[in-house]
């Protein structure tokens, strides 16, 4: 009897013939950019860390230079370290490198291919960011600043009452103003639905995202092997976290459909983008929840800037007390 089974012989065969050609196609690439030098088969998956990468790629330039290459499960990726050429190549060259790859375990697995920031650039990516754009455009702004100004007078109501749950008052604040701006919902503590529902589903998708994180993304023919195999932990991890894609889609944009219906709704970007001629409902439903996930996610880089001007505050005592007669000033002005 062999010492090996059937199927763990079938997976190191596929795994040799894969490197094989992986390496064949590295040889016709020519010339690469200076990088770690990674292992057979896996690759760099092991030099790129899971949280704050930037101080690896930081190390990594002071050792390779500004562009560095790496091939974590033989998925060849370039990190950029200096601001000029991330500028000449994302901005001045968008046209070749805007686009987005194969994301099988986010887009295929996660179902998180209706969001257009992970699309290629295509007809369905143009009709939604369309949508998104007509109602998040410049000139659009003012008309935020009423939703804008009644949050943040909650905000300082709430600090006022118990300035001890700081934080959680803050993340109110930036995730109650994008879901009142997309579906008119109004988020009335840190505990809605909505606000925790958006926090577990960006969870899973910047794991999904990760350079690096799933061999899926690398070799797609492994989504079709069934969810006992061994070594299919990622579809399993992948259908518990379907869910949240799904949720975050349709269900706060039903709601509102719901209330627009009854004319119970006020202008937000979901009965906008249904008013417009020929519109779709898909491509709104779509364009609401990116704007919705994205905002959740802008909303935890808002929490950290206002929570770092705490911290400012407190270290320099007498900055505050400049800002707090300045803002005296401006009050009994107005008042007067």
């Amino acid at each position: 009897m062999l010492p090996w089974s059937s199927p763990s012989l079938t997976v190191v065969a596929f795994l040799l013939t894969y490197y094989v050609s992986r390496r064949f196609k590295k040889r016709l690439l020519g010339r690469t950019p200076p990088g770690p030098k990674g292992w057979p088969i896996i690759g760099n998956v092991s030099d790129i860390p899971h949280s704050k990468s930037w101080l690896t790629y930081m190390d990594w330039r002071k050792i390779y230079g500004d562009i560095v290459y790496v091939e974590p499960f033989g998925n060849p990726t370039v990190i950029l370290n200096n601001l000029e050429d991330i500028r000449e190549l994302l901005d001045k060259r968008s046209a070749i490198t805007a686009s987005r790859p194969r994301m099988v375990m986010a887009n295929e697995l996660m179902g998180w291919g209706w969001d257009f920031v992970h699309m290629p650039h295509d007809d369905l990516w143009r009709q939604r960011r369309k949508v998104f754009h007509q109602y998040f455009q410049q000139k659009n702004i003012t008309t935020y600043y009423p939703t804008i100004r009644k949050s943040t007078a909650s905000l300082l109501s709430q600090l006022a009452e118990s300035p001890g749950r700081f934080r959680d008052h803050i993340r109110q604040l930036a995730a109650g103003i994008i879901l009142k701006l997309t579906y008119d919902h109004q988020v009335t503590s840190e505990d809605d639905y909505y606000v925790l529902l958006a926090h577990k589903a960006l969870e899973g998708l910047l794991q999904a995202v990760h350079v690096g994180s799933f061999v899926v993304d690398v070799i797609p023919a492994l989504a079709f092997i069934p969810a006992w195999f061994p070594g299919a932990s990622f579809k399993r991890k992948a259908r518990r976290n379907a869910k949240y894609s799904t949720e975050l889609r349709d269900v706060p944009f039903l709601q509102a459909k719901k209330r627009k219906d009854a004319e119970a709704i006020e202008p937000c970007l979901v009965s906008e983008g249904l008013e417009r001629d020929g519109a779709n409902e898909e491509v709104v439903k779509d364009a609401a929840g990116i704007a919705y996930l994205a905002g959740s996610d802008t909303a935890l880089q808002t929490v950290s800037v206002i929570e770092f001007f705490f911290v400012a505050m407190l270290h320099y005592p007498e900055v505050q007390a400049r800002a707090r007669e300045e803002i005296d000033y401006i009050r009994k002005k107005l008042e007067v």
